[in-house]
């Protein structure tokens, strides 16, 4: 991401003057944003911010779709939108990009910057913030990982965090191109495949026979 540590600056900054509340319904309402159920999920302007949610999302208990239209006002109000905008080759590229970056936002707001770098400082890099983060902050672990993987878009991270179910590798989220080992492959003793890795396994609650690693190069 060109911008991203700009974005994780905008993001962090607007959500700490509202105290880093992740309940998505008043974190909007604290911005003065109102939310309101339409056809589609989106940020408008009209002129002043406005998210329209469809009422699946609208009612769900996941909030991502609703902190990712959160992250679109940020997006803008930033200026970074408008810089995509003029980057971008070609429309397609500009939403490619729009919602990249809003995913990412959105695992921002959910999981915020001093949550995690409270749990890095405990555990260091490990299959234990992954697990705590998921739990803190009432997320799936998917979530948790890609969050963790990307961490504050260090330019020079090199960070892989995998789940295996059984012999198979159910999960991988990397910053690190030369990660060997795509979801799917087999992968029967996963401490012989992959020796540098931090291993965990995780309690039933999690999945049954599942193992949780990080690996940092």
């Amino acid at each position: 991401m060109r911008y991203g540590r700009d974005f994780i600056k905008a993001i962090d900054h607007r959500h700490a003057l509202h105290g880093y509340n992740t309940n998505f319904w008043q974190l909007a309402a604290s911005m003065s944003i109102p939310v309101v159920q339409a056809e589609h999920n989106s940020a408008l302007y009209l002129p002043a911010p406005l998210i329209t949610l469809d009422p699946e999302v609208y009612g769900s208990y996941w909030s991502f779709t609703r902190f990712h239209e959160l992250a679109h006002i940020v997006l803008r109000d930033s200026g970074i939108e408008a810089q995509l905008a003029q980057d971008a080759d070609h429309p397609e590229q500009f939403v490619s990009w729009m919602e990249a970056y809003c995913n990412f936002g959105a695992a921002q707001f959910q999981m915020p910057n001093p949550v995690l770098r409270h749990l890095l400082g405990i555990y260091g890099y490990g299959p234990e913030v992954v697990v705590q983060l998921a739990g803190v902050s009432g997320v799936d672990l998917f979530d948790a990982m890609y969050r963790v993987t990307h961490g504050f878009l260090e330019a020079d991270a090199t960070r892989t965090t995998f789940l295996t179910q059984g012999s198979y590798l159910r999960k991988a989220v990397t910053t690190n191109r030369w990660f060997p080992h795509r979801e799917g492959d087999r992968l029967p003793e996963v401490a012989l495949a992959i020796p540098q890795a931090r291993l965990m396994s995780l309690p039933e609650r999690w999945g049954r026979h599942r193992v949780l690693g990080t690996l940092e190069d």
